[in-house]
């Protein structure tokens, strides 16, 4: 395995959202747990209840990317919710022993308003 040949201490899944190669990232996680090798799932947060505990059971560490915390800039900016991001933000922290990082970044005009940033660091905290 080549990250056991280079050293490294662990492996991430990103670039392309993880839970969209969901068994081969599950397997890849498997075969470095093996090898004293931890795996960190970097990932936009949308994947189903279902999959959830099967994808996260074989992560040591997510970095979940909260692209904002308003419904209207998931629904206009990602067609998609919040509330399932958020959703998966509560398994991860309440239900596993993963370790959890929230990144958000601030875009100008979108999602930068006081009110938003403080009740996103009211709803963390």
């Amino acid at each position: 395995m080549a990250a056991q040949r280079h050293g490294c201490r662990s492996v991430a899944y990103t670039y392309n959202d993880p839970v969209i190669f969901h068994e081969y990232a599950i397997d890849v996680a498997a075969a470095c747990r093996d090898r004293n090798i931890r795996s960190v799932a970097v990932s936009a947060g949308y994947v189903k209840e279902a999959a959830r505990a099967e994808f996260y059971g074989a992560m040591d560490a997510a970095n979940i990317d909260l692209k904002a915390f308003t419904e209207g800039f998931y629904r206009k900016l990602c067609t998609a919710t919040l509330g399932a991001v958020v959703e998966t933000l509560k398994y991860i922290a309440q239900e596993t022993d993963v370790w959890l990082e929230i990144t958000t970044l601030l875009i100008p005009g979108e999602n930068d308003s006081e009110a938003e940033i403080e009740a996103l660091t009211q709803w963390v905290f």
